[in-house]
């Protein structure tokens, strides 16, 4: 609840949100539940992907 709580909490400017990633690039923490527990945030965002590595 802490890392979900951080990462919702986090902003730029005030606009976006954390998202908080494992060694294994999946998804731990993100306001989108679909996106916990997989990497499919990843897969479908090049950007993403390059910030991840």
């Amino acid at each position: 609840d802490y890392i979900w709580d951080l990462a919702n909490r986090t902003n730029i400017n005030g606009h976006g949100y954390g998202w908080v990633i494992d060694s294994h690039k999946t998804t731990i923490a993100h306001p989108v539940q679909e996106y916990i527990g997989n990497n499919l945030l990843l897969q479908s965002n090049s950007e993403l992907q390059a910030i991840a590595e």
